[in-house]
């Protein structure tokens, strides 16, 4: 059984049962004697045709659940919609039965296909076996707890979870998410891929995508001309990642080449990583006192929880442990499972209620956490969760799952529930795929002996054996045996302070020979007692039984008589500088009857010599005081501090400026209190173990930074931006640590503005990182809800401390304002330590820029049927506006910067009235002259970072119309070009600017633009009829003037046509001749003329015209600007005019009437 066959049994808890339908009853397919009654029962339309094999249900779908059919040749069953498959067997031990879907998808679920699987639109199969090839023309396909002996080919996304694909996996236009799962064939897409805890026989290759792979082993080759990330696998091949983009491997073996080059490729064979196998039985779902060993599994590097209501895809997740959050929802993608990794204690939720996976089964989330799990009041949780520590739930939490802990187990307090899943899984939890290489802790090189330089021979001397590799660092996963000794060959060994195992236990023996045996819990390190009743000097020992390396100590000295130093502070050997610390003396010596106890003339003040001898690790710093006192690193000449003792016991306190490793040695060879048999004074010695003394935390700085809280403040600089980080470590300050656990008070990446303030602490001057890791991280403190959270982007890692400062360079890739956490852990001067600081809030970051796209040019609005006239003013058709969609965008050194999905809600700065537009001056095909009313538009935030800007309604157009402006139709070429973003932080992408390299220009749909003009007719005839005048609207085509024929109200389209009142618009000059008849109302020209009573009716006025004797008078009609015209050639535009003559009879035929044609 391979790894990855082990990894995929674990992930499906429950298992898989392909068919256990209760079949309601065969159906036998045969050629020439079809079952089309039977058949018809399946298909929704009851309407079967049969064409040779095919059986079609036409306009309708099949619907086969609890069913069997088999076939004795080859059948299709041809579906015109879609088809379903619950429950069966089609062609089970029988000739192939392929499915086909024309138009709709298909679903296969708990049943077994022998044939191909082929849909227009999408394919799920899940919990189902598939005989052949799955094809999807123009949909999704989805296998879930799915096998398919064949290839599964598709136009759009193809997610695989659980699955074995005997044949490849192809999308020629969607994204490739294989997770748990086996194929043998090749992996192909022009998008992205995601292979999660999956074997790849072949190869993976993307034309255009990102490639991912996590916890798997590929045999082939991975391409693509983007990303490659490569993190626990096997790649059996060479990876390319030619010509843009970059390979990152983590913790992974590549057998092949990689282009570009990348170290950890070539290695001329696939490695087999390790696969740790963690398993824990809980029967009854809950199992407390169960430690794992999680010694080689990968809990780094760590991320923030995802915002509120996401839904993680199945693969492996490392977070950090804070999720101290109410209202939260985290949920997983139906069918898929996820494994979390969590390296600390992970916190639980808010008092608000908090949903994890709560409408997804138990088995498809597992959450390991090397720490205690803390789930506040209010939790719904379902899931697997194991802790390396303890389990505590609060009230009101709901508990469904499988729950396992190294220690206690408590599943809350009122109101709270837990079960186990209804599911049944099988009560146990296996972790493999996840480990880290072997050697990534680094090698046991050898083991570190510390002990006193002087102790008592009255009680055992501490000695502590740390296992470390060759850099001095611990290892603290180390847990083999060692076998100690020392050079006198005497003494009795005990523990002080260890988990492991002593061997003897007691040991009494006095031979000084014992074995111990580390536990996981001792981190590498155990303190052990040596008692020697003998005033040897000596040395131990300390050799590990399977690798035969050993560790010396220096030289101790057993003393009769002694000064016993013990640190009786409340934080034991934790020594921070600045701090006092509390220790004992006690003068203790053996007399001739072999007693020991205190030395009770010790009584009261006496002078004493004290110094320290400083270790080889010690960086030389500045000399600690003892009661006031400044001690050297040398003995002194004379008596050099006085220690106030009461009956052989006296309280010191050891203040300190600088770090430091040394012992504390105490000698008094001048007070007399301990006289040998003849009365004879004898010096009395003491030494501490070694001590170590480190920086209280680190004030952690950004020059520049504004520290603002909240949006509406001062900017600091655009996310993606590098900016300094200062790092100084301090001095302990009682105002930063008032509840005095040695660390400072709210440094623990919750809340910038609450941390206590060390910028004012002093510096310690000798503190340099040495053995051990410091990690600079960020956390937002401020953004928008359910924020975007990047992980913090060093380019500059810190290398050292010099004089105590060090500096970074650092990048926060999002909008908002952050806090700055610096952890610094591991071995430290010869002792594990912790050290954190957090800055205050750093910020605020911004955008670098905005970019722009057309997202609808839109389409201008006709006046009338579909043109527009000249001089005329016209919009955009209602809906259709142009609209542009923006986006906020960090700083990046190698062009486009990330979207900023926190540029929203009041972070988003940006309004309407910061976009500028250049609107169109003239036609750019003829140049005709425009005048363009803009207005401002609309902006709204699709909140993601992006918002859409929409040009405004009124937007007014109007080609100035002129005696110039007399061309024939055109179509209108007008662009509107994106001026300016500018929201006072960022402003618009200078290539995308106005004369930029890449303008961003809007175009709406074009509409035609006519030289339209209103014109009206001289009429003539009798003084005592009515006369009417004709009315005509007309355009300049091919250089005449024609007949508008479109301009009539009974024209369709988004403009309505020309409107006029003939009473309302005319005037008669002089205006005693006749009078207008035409109706007071509001009329459209009909085909380009006016109609009925729309006419121009004049009537002469009775008495004013005798026979014979003819009269004028000038009709002038007001007319809109765009309809005038230069009638008289003068070039100016006026309204159109008309003479009507009354008392003019018909006239000889052969003589013009000339006012006719006057215009």
């Amino acid at each position: 059984m391979t790894v990855l066959t082990r990894l995929y049994q674990w992930i499906l808890i429950a298992g898989v049962s392909l068919f256990s339908a209760a079949v309601q009853g065969g159906i036998v397919l045969s050629q020439g004697d079809i079952p089309v009654a039977q058949l018809s029962a399946l298909c929704s339309s009851e309407d079967i045709g049969v064409n040779g094999t095919t059986i079609t249900c036409r306009n309708g779908s099949f619907a086969i659940d609890e069913r069997t059919i088999t076939a004795d040749v080859p059948f299709e069953l041809f579906a015109s919609n879609g088809l379903n498959v619950r429950d069966s067997a089609l062609a089970d031990n029988s000739s192939p039965i392929s499915l086909t879907a024309q138009n709709g998808g298909i679903s296969i679920a708990n049943s077994f296909v022998r044939g191909t699987v082929k849909a227009a639109q999408s394919i799920t199969i899940s919990e189902s076996e598939i005989n052949g090839n799955v094809d999807s023309q123009n949909g999704e396909v989805t296998l879930a707890s799915a096998m398919v002996e064949g290839s599964v080919v598709g136009t759009n996304a193809i997610t695989v979870n659980g699955a074995n694909v005997s044949g490849g996996v192809t999308t020629s236009n969607g994204v490739l998410s294989v997770s748990n799962s086996e194929v043998d064939g090749n992996l192909q897409s022009n998008n992205a891929i995601i292979v999660s805890a999956t074997e790849v026989g072949g190869n993976v290759t993307s034309t255009n995508g990102e490639l991912t792979v996590t916890g798997s082993r590929v045999g082939g080759d991975l391409s693509t001309n983007t990303n490659i990330g490569v993190d626990s696998s096997s790649i059996g091949g060479d990876i390319t990642a030619t010509p843009n983009g970059t390979i990152t491997l983590n913790n992974s073996s590549v057998a092949g080449t990689c282009s570009p080059e990348t170290p950890g490729c070539n290695e001329g064979e696939v490695r087999d990583l390790p696969f740790c196998s963690a398993t824990f039985s809980a029967g009854s779902g809950i199992n407390p006192n169960t430690p794992l060993d999680l010694s080689s599994v990968q809990f780094t590097p760590t991320e923030n929880w995802p915002g509120n209501n996401t839904e993680l895809t199945g693969g492996i997740y490392r977070y950090n442990g804070n999720l101290d959050r109410g209202n939260y929802n985290l949920s997983i993608a139906d069918g898929e499972q996820v494994v979390i990794f969590v390296n600390e204690t992970l916190r639980f939720g808010g008092n608000n209620q908090t949903n994890i996976n709560v409408n997804g089964d138990p088995d498809q989330l597992v959450i390991v956490v090397n720490g205690n799990l803390n789930g506040r009041n209010n939790l719904r949780f379902n899931g697997i969760l194991y802790a390396s520590n303890t389990i505590n739930f609060g009230n009101n939490s709901v508990i469904v799952g499988l729950l396992a802990a190294g220690g206690r187990i408590d599943t809350g307090g009122g109101g709270s529930g837990f079960s186990p899943p209804q599911s049944n899984p099988a009560r146990s939890l296996g972790i493999e795929g996840v480990c880290r290489a072997e050697d990534e802790q680094g090698e046991l090189t050898t083991f570190q002996v510390q002990g006193p330089a002087q102790a008592s021979v009255c009680e055992p001397a501490e000695i502590r054996v740390r296992a470390v590799d060759g850099d001095n660092n611990l290892l603290p996963d180390y847990q083999g045996s060692v076998n100690l000794s020392n050079s006198a060959g005497r003494g009795n060994w005990s523990v002080f302070a260890g988990d492991g195992t002593l061997e003897p236990d007691p040991h009494d023996n006095d031979d000084g020979l014992a074995r111990y045996n580390f536990a996981s819990g001792d981190g590498g390190e155990v303190i052990l007692g040596l008692g020697n009743r003998v005033a040897d000097r000596l040395r131990v020992s300390a050799t590990g039984v399977d690798t035969g390396v050993t560790g010396i100590s220096g030289l101790i000295a057993f003393l009769e008589n002694a000064f016993v130093l013990s640190l009786t502070d409340p934080l034991g050997s934790d020594l921070i500088a600045g701090r006092p610390h509390e220790l004992t003396v006690r003068a203790v010596r053996r007399n001739e009857n072999e007693d020991c106890g205190l030395v009770t003339s010790y009584d009261g003040t006496v002078p004493l010599k004290a110094w320290v001898q400083r270790d080889d690790l010690d960086p030389s710093g500045q000399d600690p005081r003892l009661e006031g006192e400044l001690l050297s690193d040398g003995v002194p000449g004379a008596d050099n501090v006085e220690l106030s003792f009461n009956a052989g016991t006296a309280q010191v306190q050891l203040d300190t400026t600088d770090v430091g490793r040394y012992a504390l040695r105490l000698r008094d060879d001048t007070s007399g209190n301990v006289v040998d048999e003849n009365g004879e004074p004898l010096p009395v010695n003491g030494s501490s173990a070694d001590l170590t003394v480190r920086p209280f935390a680190f004030a952690v700085t950004v020059p520049g930074n504004q520290g603002v809280e909240g949006p509406g403040g001062d900017a600091f600089l655009a996310a993606g931006r590098p900016f300094t980080v200062d790092l100084r470590a301090v001095l302990w300050s009682s105002d930063a640590d008032r509840n005095e656990d040695g660390q400072p008070d709210d440094h623990d990446g919750e809340s910038p503005g609450a941390r206590a303030d060390l910028s004012a602490t002093t510096t310690v001057p000798s503190f340099a990182l040495g053995e051990g890791s410091l990690e600079l991280s960020s956390r937002l403190g401020a953004g928008p809800i359910d924020p975007a959270d990047p992980s913090l982007r060093l380019t500059e890692e810190v290398s050292d401390f010099t004089g105590g400062e060090a500096s970074a360079v650092a990048a926060y890739d999002e909008v908002g304002s952050i806090g700055l956490l610096a952890r610094f852990s591991g071995s430290y001067l010869g002792r594990n330590v912790e050290l954190r600081g957090d800055s205050g809030f750093v910020g605020r970051f911004h955008p670098e820029e905005f970019t722009a796209r057309v997202l609808m040019n839109g389409a201008f609005a006709p006046f009338c049927g579909e043109f527009a006239y000249i001089g005329q003013g016209f919009g955009y058709i209602a809906g259709e506006e142009p609209e542009l969609t923006l986006s906020a965008r960090g700083f990046s050194a190698d062009g486009q910067g990330a979207l900023l999905s926190n540029y929203r809600e009041q972070w988003q700065r940006l309004q309407a009235a910061d976009v500028a537009l250049d609107f169109p001056g003239q036609d750019g095909d003829n140049s005709l002259a425009v005048l363009a009313a803009g207005n401002t538009g609309t902006l709204v935030a699709m909140g993601d970072g992006r918002m859409d800007y929409q040009l405004a309604p009124a937007d007014e157009y109007q080609y100035e119309k002129s005696a110039d402006s007399r061309i024939d139709p055109f179509s209108s070429a007008l662009s509107i070009t994106l001026r300016a973003v500018d929201d006072g932080d960022a402003s618009l992408a200078p290539e995308l600017e106005a004369g930029g390299d890449s303008p961003v220009v809007l175009s709406p749909q074009q509409i035609q633009l006519r030289y339209g003009r209103l014109r009206l007719e001289n009429t003539f005839g009798p003084g005592d009829l009515d006369l009417v005048m004709p009315l005509r609207a007309e355009f300049r085509s091919d250089g005449e003037f024609i007949l508008n024929q479109a301009e009539s109200g009974a024209s369709e389209g988004p403009g309505a046509c020309f409107i006029y009142n003939p009473v309302r618009d005319s005037s008669l000059s002089p205006e005693d001749v006749a009078q207008l008849t035409s109706e007071d109302a509001e009329f459209q020209l009909f085909a380009g003329e006016a109609q009925g009573t729309g006419r121009l009716t004049l009537q002469g006025l009775s008495g004013s015209i005798a026979a014979d004797q003819p009269r004028h008078t000038e009709v002038t009609f007001s007319a809109p600007h765009w309809l005038q015209d230069d009638f008289n050639g003068d070039g100016d535009l006026s309204n159109p005019r008309a003479t009507a003559t009354f008392g003019v009879y018909r006239g000889h035929d052969r003589i013009i009437y000339w006012e006719g044609i006057s215009r």
